[in-house]
C-alpha cells in the first residue's frame, strides 16, 4: 500500500480524534469523484482537508486552480513536497473555520467529518457552482434536507475499506449544488 509507506517513511500516523484523518485510498473512488465534480479549465476548486494529495493532484489535472487546505503541519510539509510541479495549485495551512470559504465556483473534498455541521452551514448561504463531498452516510441521512438553499444527492455509497485507516462508519459521496431561485 503506497499511502501507508508514504506516511510511514514521513513518520506520520493519522491522529484520528484530534485531527479526523481518514484518507481516501480506493483509485475508483477517486476517478468517480473527478469524474462527478465536472471539472475544466475555468474552475477554482476548494478542497479541505487536502491530506496527502492524492485527490489534490487529480484535481490539478482538470481544474484552472486548486485551493487545498490543510490544518496538519506535517501534512502541509508533505504536499508541499507531492504537489511541487503542480503549478495551478495553492496550498494553505491553517484551519478553514479560521479562514472561511475561498473564493471558488466549486468545491471538491473529503471533509474532516467533526467540521460538517459548520461546513454545511457556511455552504447553504455560500455562492457555489457545485459541490462533491465525502461523509458519513448517517449525516447524509439526517441532514440533508435540513438546507433549503441546497439540492443534495446521494452518489455512491463507500465501503470503509476505501479509506486508510478505515472509520467505524460508513461513507457516502454526495454532489451538492445551489437552489436556484427564480
Amino acid at each position: 500500500m503506497r499511502l501507508r509507506n508514504l506516511l510511514h517513511k514521513a513518520g506520520i500516523k493519522p491522529d484520528l480524534v484530534v485531527l479526523d484523518q481518514c484518507f481516501m485510498i480506493d483509485p475508483e473512488v477517486l476517478r468517480l469523484i473527478v469524474k462527478t465534480s465536472v471539472l475544466n479549465k475555468n474552475d477554482v476548486v476548494l478542497e479541505i482537508g487536502a491530506g496527502t494529495g492524492i485527490l489534490t493532484k487529480r484535481l490539478c489535472k482538470y481544474a484552472g486552480k486548486v485551493i487545498a487546505v490543510e490544518k496538519d503541519l506535517r501534512l502541509f510539509e508533505l504536499l508541499s513536497s507531492m504537489l511541487a510541479k503542480e503549478d495551478n495549485v495553492e496550498i494553505v495551512t491553517g484551519d478553514v473555520i479560521k479562514y472561511g470559504f475561498f473564493k471558488a465556483n466549486k468545491i471538491v473534498s473529503n471533509l474532516p467529518y467533526s467540521i460538517l455541521d459548520w461546513f454545511f452551514e457556511k455552504l447553504n448561504e455560500y455562492s457555489f457552482d457545485l459541490a462533491v463531498l465525502t461523509v458519513p452516510l448517517k449525516f447524509y441521512e439526517n441532514q440533508s434536507g435540513n438546507y433549503n438553499n441546497l439540492i443534495i444527492e446521494k452518489i455512491k455509497t463507500l465501503n470503509p475499506a476505501s479509506f486508510y485507516p478505515q472509520p467505524k462508519i460508513k461513507s457516502v459521496v454526495i454532489k451538492v449544488k445551489a437552489r436556484r431561485t427564480s
